[in-house]
């Protein structure tokens, strides 16, 4: 999505306020197997952003994220499969979604988790998604005339003619159907609906930029920062059962949800 080199200064505050999130070196110590876990736990799997190259053929269905050879099986509904055969067999996407196990029989049964899309943020084929990572809601049409808008953190910036403004945000909602995202001189509001202003590129949502002096109407998307990337990192667990040697579990979470569990046996210790 094209934008102004005056929105772009929102961009760059809000990716460098994410810098330093990496874990400290050391596998994180999850106890030994009787530690009691607090329960409360969600049974119900909550989406999150998610950024790749998807790849779709007659009969499969495919997603790899950014930074990963990686590839899961891609649940579609009918109506995001007919959105996908829009386009190449294989496009630039971003989506909310989640993991699920695959079936054992099929085409599934060949990859080790599916991925349900829950919400789409983009489909393009004019950008190298992966390469430009961001962090911002960006907004942009031309009706009635060139207009970009941008949401940062803490901050709205738009610009159209004249008419550049960049002022704290005061307010901000978002649910399932729509977002909005308001200051004392602008209102942006997001409703998710395909929007498409290029053949080549689909966004998830439509905008509207309801500013002191105009009503500005285009497409937007939300930000692309994969917020789960705070579990990535080493875990490691211990369970001791009498008479047998304490088993040291070690969990690898890698940014591109797969995982790696080791197991080490330590062999003569006895509880």
């Amino acid at each position: 999505m094209p934008s102004t080199r005056h929105l772009f200064v929102i961009t760059a505050v809000s990716v460098l306020s994410l810098v330093g999130c990496s874990q400290s070196s050391g596998p994180i110590e999850l106890g030994h197997r009787s530690d009691v876990v607090a329960s409360g736990l969600s049974q119900s799997p909550i989406p999150f952003m998610q950024s790749g190259r998807i790849a779709v053929s007659p009969e499969t269905a495919s997603f790899t994220p950014c930074g990963s050879q990686q590839q899961y099986w891609l649940d579609l509904t009918s109506e995001q499969r007919a959105a996908l055969d829009q386009h190449e067999a294989s496009v630039y996407a971003e989506f909310e979604g989640f993991f699920t196990p695959v079936s054992r029989r099929g085409f599934s049964a060949d990859y080790p988790a599916a991925v349900t899309v829950s919400r789409l943020n983009m489909l393009t084929r004019e950008l190298k998604g992966c390469a430009q990572p961001r962090n911002t809601v960006l907004a942009e049409g031309s009706d009635p005339r060139l207009w970009s808008a941008a949401v940062g953190k803490g901050h709205v910036a738009w610009e159209s003619d004249n008419d550049t403004q960049e002022v704290p945000l005061s307010d901000y909602q978002l649910d399932d159907e729509q977002a909005q995202f308001s200051s004392k001189e602008a209102v942006l509001t997001l409703t998710l609906n395909g929007c498409q202003q290029s053949e080549h590129t689909l966004y998830g949502w439509q905008a509207r930029l309801k500013t002191a002096q105009n009503t500005f109407q285009g497409c937007a998307v939300l930000p692309s920062a994969d917020t789960s990337q705070h579990w990535t990192g080493q875990y490691q667990g211990t369970s001791q059962h009498s008479g047998q040697p304490t088993l040291t579990t070690k969990l690898t979470l890698l940014p591109d949800h797969s995982a790696i569990t080791t197991y080490h046996p330590q062999r003569g210790s006895r509880d």
